[in-house]
Order: C-alpha cells, then sequence, then structure tokens
C-alpha cells in the first residue's frame, strides 16, 4: 500500500491537473460525472484530492481530453503541460488583479517586480536573477508583459 505523505501528494497532484483540464476544456465537475458515468461527489471529490480515481477512470479522464496518464497523475508545478503551466490559485489571483489595471497600473507593477526579482532579499534560494528588459507601454500582451514575473511559472501565453 501507498505512504500516505505519498498519496495525499498524487490526489493533490491529480486535483490541480482535474481542475486545470476541465476549466481549459469549459468543463465542470457535473459535466465530467455525466460523460464518466459516476456521481458529482466522485469527481468532487477527485477535484479536491480527498480521493484518486481508479486507473480504469483516469484512462476514461484522459481520453476525454486526450491527455496522457502522466498529465493526469504527475505534479506539474513547474513545467508545462501541453506548453501550458499550471498556476497555483495565488499566482491565478495575482494575474486576474494584474489584468484589472489599466497600463499606467500594469507598469508600476512591472516596475515593482523587477525591482524585487533583481534584489537578492525578495528571490528564492537557487534562483537565478532575472535579465529585466524596458517594459513597452504600448504591449498590451499579458505573455510579454509578464514574462519577468517568475523565470519557471508564468512564462505561458495566457
Amino acid at each position: 500500500m501507498f505512504d500516505k505523505e505519498f498519496e495525499a501528494k498524487v490526489n493533490s497532484a491529480v486535483a490541480k491537473n482535474l481542475r486545470y483540464y476541465l476549466d481549459i476544456n469549459g468543463m465542470n465537475q457535473a459535466d465530467l460525472a455525466k460523460i464518466m458515468g459516476v456521481t458529482t461527489a466522485t469527481t468532487s471529490n477527485w477535484c479536491k484530492g480527498v480521493k484518486m480515481p481508479r486507473m480504469d477512470k483516469v484512462d476514461k479522464i484522459c481520453s476525454i481530453f486526450n491527455i496522457k496518464r502522466s498529465d493526469l497523475i504527475e505534479d506539474h508545478a513547474d513545467k508545462p503541460i501541453n506548453n501550458t503551466f499550471i498556476y497555483t490559485a495565488e499566482e491565478t489571483n495575482l494575474i486576474n488583479k494584474y489584468r484589472t489595471l489599466n497600463e499606467a497600473g500594469q507598469d508600476k507593477v512591472n516596475d515593482y517586480i523587477d525591482d524585487l526579482a533583481s534584489s537578492e532579499k525578495y528571490r528564492k534560494s537557487g534562483a537565478s536573477s532575472l535579465n529585466t528588459t524596458a517594459h513597452d507601454p504600448s504591449d498590451r500582451n499579458a505573455s510579454k508583459v509578464l514574462k519577468n514575473i517568475n523565470d519557471s511559472k508564468i512564462k505561458s501565453a495566457l
């Protein structure tokens, strides 16, 4: 049997990845439950990380989303899935707040992040200093504007 800590990590990864694939496919838990022939309580438990789907259900989920088992089961926090990064709830919240700002507000955020990222005090241990470039105020493409925020998580097109 699995070690409880390992099982919790796998359940958490599956939950995060499943929520991600539901979101990018415009589906909700009830939609998935109907397609899978399970109850909404079951899909809710999967999406909360309470339970792990059985392997036959994992295969069916993978078929529905046209993904590999590893895309669903592995933790992809620091690497892209199908060239798209999975964001934490906190990162998503920051991106959503950023998108509500006007151009001047976004420029201030970019400048502040550049300052923080260039300071040893605020950088994660082992993270390299970012090469920051001047931000073009006319650039409204979020992936370009945010490219200097995080060297591994916020580089994909939004």
